[in-house]
């Protein structure tokens, strides 16, 4: 018996241990995404956001912002350029 609980107790430690390690990567992947979407609102640049983690959520998110601030600097543009009318320009703001 004593075995046994000391083998769950082992156990438990491991899956706490590798728990704790995908949260580290979820907030270093977190922290990325944040460095990376304000490089990107403040600078004009065509580079994309990567994030070194391989959680599948976490790249989903990275990609639907990099898709999002596309759009936006596309549409951010296109004000610029006239192409839209300043009223409209300002209503998206």
């Amino acid at each position: 018996m004593i075995l046994f609980l000391g083998a769950l107790c082992a156990l438990s430690s491991v899956a706490a241990l590798l728990l704790l390690l995908k949260v580290l990567s979820l907030r270093a992947a977190a922290k990325e995404l944040r460095i990376a979407s304000a490089a990107c609102l403040t600078e004009d640049t065509n580079v994309g956001i990567s994030i070194s983690t391989m959680d599948s959520e976490m790249k989903a998110l990275a990609a639907d912002l990099d898709r999002q601030q596309k759009r936006l600097r596309k549409e951010h543009l296109r004000c610029v350029r006239g192409e839209i009318g300043r009223a409209s320009c300002r209503e998206r703001v």
